[in-house]
């Protein structure tokens, strides 16, 4: 039920306090964060790092709900805000990291979230802190961020010792 309230909450926020007269400038950015994360889904899908366990969901539905809904709010509320000043920038990039790990942590601690093959709360953090900035430089800067992500990738496939091969075995 929490991750229905948590979709919900994120599409209202989104709804209330976003930009939407500027939807079309986020879009792509939108769509950068939509097929990194079906590309990792994708890699890692046979090794997940983290799943969501909802009763009435697969892990896969579950994903594709998040997509839909929380990245799409989450793009627009981000970027509609994103402060012009260096040191508001970097306080504002630590708050969601903050709201996007506590969430990930009280959701882990209720049942709702799982780690597996290496993957913590830590690993998560670090990746936020990666992934929010990463975002904005899309978003000024699509081009770019696609080299950084795919080494980010590689290197995520390595650390964790996640197969990679061209053919299935």
């Amino acid at each position: 039920m929490g991750f229905i309230i948590l979709i919900i909450i994120s599409v209202y926020l989104c709804w209330k306090y976003g930009d939407w007269k500027n939807w079309r400038l986020y879009y792509p950015t939108i769509l950068y964060l939509v097929i990194g994360n079906l590309t990792c889904d994708i890699l890692v899908y046979q090794n997940p790092l983290w799943s969501y366990n909802i009763k009435f969901l697969s892990r896969i539905y579950a994903d594709l709900l998040v997509i839909a809904f929380i990245y799409p709010s989450t793009i627009i509320l981000f970027l509609t805000y994103y402060p012009k000043l260096i040191k508001k920038q970097v306080a504002y990039l630590l708050l969601w990291v903050l709201i996007y790990s506590s969430v990930e942590y009280l959701a882990s601690i209720l049942g709702g979230f799982s780690y597996s093959n290496g993957w913590t709360i830590e690993w998560s953090i670090l990746f936020n802190c990666i992934m929010f900035p990463l975002l904005y430089l899309h978003y000024k800067r699509p081009l770019w961020v696609w080299p950084i992500s795919m080494a980010l990738a590689f290197i995520v496939l390595y650390i964790f010792k996640i197969p990679f091969s061209f053919f299935d075995k």
